[in-house]
C-alpha cells in the first residue's frame, strides 16, 4: 500500500483540486442594499496553465484550443486504471479549466439574519498532452458537467449607522450537502482523478465572516473570509480526505451617482487563498496544497433593485508544489435582484 500511495502521489502532483477552492471570492455580494433579500446568478471561471517548476509562464485564455495547437488534433479519453503503468510528461499545453454557474437565494429576516441557499452547476476540464499508458502515447481530456454540492448557510447581520459611517458585520456558517458527483474508484478499483469531479462525497462545514464600512454613503472598504473545514469520503477500503480551504479578500470601493437611481461602483483589492493537502488513507498527497495571492479589479452597476458586477482576479504570487499547474486568472460575474 505504501508504494501504491507514492505512485498515486506522483499522478496527483499534476492535479490541483481547485473546483471548490473559491468559497469567498464571489460568495459575498456587495450591494448598497445590504439588508435585503435577493435572488442572484453567479458565474466563476478559473484557468490553470504552465508549470512553475519548469519555468513555464502561465497564459490566461478562454479558448484552450489555442494552447493545444492545430497539429494536436487527437483528444483521447484515457482511463487511468493502473497508476503504476501511467506516466504524465508535463507540457506547456496542459491546462485545467473550471466553470461554475450558481443560482443563489438570500432571505433576510428583520435585518438581523441572512439565510442562504446556493445551487451550483459545474463544468470542469483537465487536459494533459503527453500521457503514456501501457507504453502507448495519448493525450488525455477529463471532462464533467454536473451539479455541484449545494450550500446551506446562515449568518448574523449587525449594522451600526452614524451620521457619516455605516458599519455592517456578518458572521455565520453553513454546510455543503453532497449533491455533486464523485467517483473515488474506477472499474478496476483504483483511485480516480478527483479534480474534475463536481462533488466531495460527504457533508462539509464552512465558516464565513465579513465586515464592511461605508463613509458618507459614497466610499468604503470590505474585508471578507471563509474557512471550509474539509471532509472525508470512503469507498470500501479507500478513504479520501479533502483538505481545508481558507479564503480572505479585501476590497476598496467608490460609488459614483450617474443619474437618478443609477450608480457605478468600481472596486480594487486583493484576494488570498490557501489549500491544505488532500489525504489518501490518512497519507498526505504533498502536491495537492497551494497558496495564492490575487489582485482584484471589478466594477458594479446598480439600477434600482438590480446590481451587475464583473471582477477579474490576476495572480500576483503563488506557492505551488512539484508539477502543479499555476493559477492563470479568474473571472467572476454576478447579477442579483433585491427583493
Amino acid at each position: 500500500m505504501k508504494y501504491l500511495l507514492i505512485l498515486l502521489s506522483c499522478v496527483f502532483c499534476l492535479h490541483q483540486n481547485t473546483a471548490l477552492a473559491c468559497d469567498a471570492c464571489s460568495m459575498y455580494e456587495f450591494s448598497p442594499l445590504q439588508a435585503k433579500s435577493f435572488v442572484g446568478v453567479f458565474y466563476n471561471y478559473s484557468f490553470f496553465n504552465g508549470y512553475k517548476t519548469l519555468s513555464q509562464p502561465f497564459r490566461f485564455t478562454f479558448n484552450p484550443n489555442n494552447l493545444r495547437g492545430g497539429s494536436n488534433l487527437h483528444i483521447g479519453h484515457v482511463d487511468p486504471t493502473v497508476p503504476e503503468n501511467e506516466t504524465i510528461t508535463p507540457s506547456k499545453k496542459d491546462f485545467e479549466m473550471y466553470q461554475t454557474i450558481d443560482l443563489r437565494f438570500n432571505y433576510n429576516l428583520k435585518n438581523k439574519w441572512n439565510f442562504i441557499l446556493n445551487l451550483p452547476f459545474e463544468m470542469n476540464t483537465v487536459y494533459f498532452q503527453d500521457v503514456r499508458l501501457w507504453e502507448d502515447k495519448h493525450d488525455t481530456l477529463y471532462q464533467q458537467k454536473a451539479f455541484g454540492d449545494v450550500l446551506l448557510a446562515a449568518e448574523k447581520v449587525s449594522m451600526i449607522k452614524g451620521d457619516k459611517f455605516q458599519h455592517v458585520f456578518k458572521y455565520g456558517g453553513g454546510v455543503f450537502v453532497p449533491t455533486g458527483n464523485l467517483e473515488l474508484k474506477n472499474d478496476d478499483g483504483e483511485l480516480n482523478h478527483t479534480s474534475h469531479y463536481t462533488g466531495r462525497g460527504n457533508f462539509e462545514a464552512i465558516a464565513r465572516a465579513s465586515y464592511s464600512v461605508k463613509v458618507n454613503n459614497t466610499y468604503g472598504a470590505m474585508l471578507l473570509g471563509s474557512q471550509a473545514f474539509g471532509t472525508t469520503t470512503k469507498d470500501g477500503d479507500l478513504s479520501y480526505s479533502f483538505g481545508k480551504r481558507t479564503n480572505v479578500q479585501e476590497n476598496f470601493f467608490y460609488t459614483f451617482s450617474l443619474k437618478e437611481e443609477i450608480q457605478l461602483i468600481p472596486m480594487l483589492g486583493a484576494y488570498y487563498e490557501s489549500i491544505a493537502n488532500d489525504k489518501v488513507n490518512d497519507v498526505a498527497l504533498e502536491s495537492t496544497s497551494s497558496k495564492s495571492v490575487f489582485g482584484n479589479i471589478s466594477t458594479g452597476l446598480k439600477y434600482k433593485e438590480v446590481l451587475l458586477r464583473i471582477e477579474y482576479q490576476l495572480p500576483i504570487w503563488q506557492k505551488t508544489v512539484a508539477y502543479q499547474l499555476q493559477n492563470s486568472g479568474r473571472l467572476n460575474v454576478m447579477a442579483i435582484y433585491n427583493l
